[in-house]
């Protein structure tokens, strides 16, 4: 479909659901084949670590590269309530992340007519499709 200003907007809506409908299929078959050589890594990363703790070691080197450890940290708040009076208290505003809430502000918005005070609202307008 080389010249799409001369096609119609239906073979243009078509065309377009048609390649979302390849690009879906070929993610879903992609993540299915993916899947039993994730498997085998997966189980093969867990030989690995437990040689490295078995032999107390932090990395295993070989000819063809090197397993190592990493840690991967995750951070979540279990009392919003605890968490928020320390920050205010403590001055420790470095320890959260303050963003607005997109569906409180749609709402305020709706309610009020203005935006809260330092936020901004930007819409962005992109073309979908959707079938009949």
């Amino acid at each position: 479909m080389a010249d799409l200003a001369r096609r119609s907007n239906e073979e243009l809506c078509a065309y377009f659901m048609k390649i979302r409908t390849y690009l879906d299929d070929l993610k879903r078959t992609r993540i299915e084949k993916d899947a039993p050589y994730r498997r085998v890594m997966s189980d093969i990363a867990g030989e690995l670590a437990g040689r490295m703790d078995a032999q107390g070691k932090k990395q295993l080197r070989t000819d063809v590269g090197t397993a190592f450890f990493e840690d991967k940290v995750s951070v979540t708040v279990e009392d919003m309530e605890a968490f928020g009076n320390y920050v205010r208290e403590h001055d420790g505003w470095e320890l959260a992340d303050l963003r607005a809430n997109k569906p409180a502000v749609d709402e305020f918005l709706e309610e009020t007519g203005a935006l809260p005070p330092g936020v901004k609202r930007a819409v962005m307008r992109e073309v979908r499709v959707r079938k009949v």
